[in-house]
């Protein structure tokens, strides 16, 4: 079964280059995005081994932030559904596709890298966190080595990228979200034999009630500035395709959340989370708690790399496209085999989007925003919150959220025309 999730997106890959495949095809999968493409790939992007890890230690060691999380990741695929009428206006008024598009063209840079590398180097992250587990996952079952089922891991992912781009991701996607959704359906059988913890719900455990302050304020939103999320609202066949697709999703995903937080919060201890749910399953059916987590893994990993490629831009070649698949994923690889705690890791790569949001918001209420605001904006907050996330994470996502918010003043104040090579200009937006 391992082999076959593994082989699966490749069958996929190499099915996506029969006929004419057009850039455009491999960035954004035209015509393919209806409403089941959409519902599943929202779940499958939005239950990844990051989700499952946060929501489970958490809820292991404070039932209440255990609840404000799954909360708030509802919460946040509602808002995505009930604003895609208004990001579609917005993204079609700008001729934009991505998030990165978006900022770029509303702040009418010519040189759009500026942005690009932070936002990258945000969702790079997200994917390490990722191919860390899988390599995790992986080493033991082929008798390899943990950084070689990385290398061999980030190889698999970037052959099918290369070979179907975002088509394959999405296609990827429905068969992934049917195994995550059955095998948490199965696994929530075996919580009611799982032995109960006797704590007080409004238990903190190490951490401090601020955090609920971040959680409540930004975690929401974090949906919103997911560039996964982004495109999936653009490139949808319709508005209303959009919304639907994330609010069903979204009642799925409580599902699947609730079950996490659960099972986190009867463990008690936390531990293993591979472990737990493999002893929560019917007998001799441990193995699908592994299968259940590649496939959350391998359908979050995809749908972070392709919107990166989609910035690239219309005029962009195949084999440029292709090129920019490759690179990210060596980047990926890279960050993976140096990356430390996971968890903590997971936990800053949540709070970097904070980073995002004094600028996004700007694109969408300010008529003529300055470019050097977007640039100071979405690097120094990106900055503070990594820095921060393995300092005190109680307090990153706020002090994250007020340097961006600051910088992008300070920018504003600064003057439009800019202080950094190609970062202002009437371009047309796009990387080059």
């Amino acid at each position: 079964m391992v082999v076959a999730l593994l082989v699966l997106p490749l069958v996929i890959g190499i099915a996506g280059r029969r006929g004419h495949v057009t850039p455009e095809d491999f960035r954004t999968n035209v015509g393919g995005n209806g409403l089941v493409a959409t519902v599943f790939g929202v779940i499958a992007g939005n239950v990844g081994i990051g989700t499952f890890l946060a929501i489970f230690a958490f809820s292991a060691a404070s039932p209440v932030i255990g609840a404000a999380i799954v909360g708030a990741y509802v919460l946040g695929l509602v808002l995505c559904g009930l604003l895609a009428p208004v990001i579609r206006r917005h993204a079609e008024r700008a001729g934009a596709v991505s998030l990165v598009d978006l900022v770029a063209r509303t702040h009418r840079m010519t040189q759009p890298v500026w942005v690009w590398v932070p936002v990258a180097a945000m969702f790079v992250l997200r994917a390490a966190v990722q191919l860390g587990a899988l390599g995790l996952l992986l080493g033991p079952v082929f008798g390899v080595t943990t950084a070689a089922a990385v290398v061999a891991s980030g190889a698999i992912i970037g052959l099918y990228l290369v070979l179907g781009g975002y088509r394959a991701a999405v296609r990827t996607d429905i068969a992934q979200a049917l195994i995550v959704l059955a095998a948490v359906g199965i696994s929530a059988s075996g919580i009611p034999e799982m032995p109960a913890q006797a704590r007080d719900f409004i238990d903190f455990g190490p951490y401090r009630p601020v955090i609920l302050v971040g959680i409540a304020l930004f975690l929401p939103f974090s949906a919103l500035m997911a560039i996964d999320n982004w495109q999936r609202i653009t490139v949808a066949r319709s508005a209303a395709t959009a919304r639907a697709g994330f609010l069903i999703a979204a009642v799925a995903c409580l599902g699947v959340y609730v079950t996490i937080a659960v099972t986190g919060y009867r463990s008690g201890v936390g531990g293993d989370v591979l472990a737990i749910f493999a002893q929560m399953m019917p007998e001799g059916l441990a193995w699908l708690a592994t299968v259940m987590f590649i496939a959350s893994i391998m359908s979050s990993i995809d749908t972070f790399i392709m919107p990166l490629v989609t910035s690239l831009g219309p005029q962009s070649t195949l084999r440029s496209l292709r090129i920019a698949v490759m690179g990210l994923m060596a980047a990926t690889v890279a960050c993976t085999l140096v990356m430390g705690d996971v968890l903590m890791t997971v936990i800053s790569a949540f709070n970097s989007l904070t980073a995002l949001m004094p600028t996004v918001l700007a694109a969408f209420v300010i008529a003529r925003p300055a470019a050097l605001s977007a640039v100071l904006s979405i690097n120094a907050g990106f900055a503070v919150t990594l820095a921060l996330g393995f300092v005190d994470i109680n307090i990153a996502a706020l002090a994250g959220f007020a340097v961006a918010a600051a910088a992008y003043g300070l920018g504003s104040v600064m003057g439009r025309s800019g202080r950094l090579p190609g970062a202002t200009g009437q371009g047309k937006g796009v990387i080059r």
